[in-house]
């Protein structure tokens, strides 16, 4: 019950949505992406590591998600498969 009640507290704004999705899907580049972006990543990293370590899930993320934090925090946020899909390497954002 414990780890639902962490995954329920995830809150993301528009903005780090986009940002998440895009990373996901192969489209954000921080070298060329506006400070706001940026800025929105750092908060996204931040948030996964604070999960990450609440969950104590470094095994996991290591071994199922293969040390992928963006992907391992995506799967952490509750409906993120219906309310954003994504696929790997393809524009979705078009």
């Amino acid at each position: 019950m414990r780890k639902q009640t962490f995954m329920n507290e995830i809150v993301l704004n528009e903005k780090q949505k986009e940002i998440l999705v895009r990373h996901l899907s192969g489209w954000y580049c921080p070298f060329y992406s506006p400070e706001e972006d940026q800025l929105a990543m750092n908060v996204l990293i931040e948030m996964a590591h604070s999960l990450r370590n609440k969950l104590n899930a470094r095994d996991e993320w290591e071994h199922k998600y293969n040390m992928n934090l963006m992907e391992w925090f995506w799967s952490k946020i509750p409906n993120s498969a219906t309310e954003m899909p994504f696929t790997r390497n393809k524009n979705i954002l078009t």
